[in-house]
């Protein structure tokens, strides 16, 4: 089995596309921290105060018996920041 799985290694991109989930998780950390870091304080000055991620729109609030409050709302600062983190992320790549 060992044997097996040395020449499954060998003969196709395992290796390779191993050392490329490595590169690709730690390049997003990079990428994140310069959308999160460097670009977004500059968006945020014509974005609504606050935690920009935040941003969104409550749609409907409902509370159950327990007192806990469900939100329905659409989180248009997420959407934002995940448009940057692309645009970054396929520059990079590009």
């Amino acid at each position: 089995m060992l044997k097996d799985f040395t020449a499954f290694l060998t003969k196709s991109n395992a290796l390779a596309l191993a050392v490329g989930v490595i590169i690709g998780g730690a390049t997003g950390k990079v990428v994140s921290s310069v959308a999160d870091d460097l670009l977004m304080p500059g968006i945020a000055t014509v974005l609504p105060p606050g935690d920009w991620r935040e941003a969104q729109i409550v749609l409907s609030k409902s509370q159950d018996a327990n007192g806990k409050t469900t939100v329905n709302s659409v989180r248009y600062g997420h959407f934002i920041g995940s448009v940057v983190d692309f645009t970054i992320i396929a520059f990079v790549v590009f």
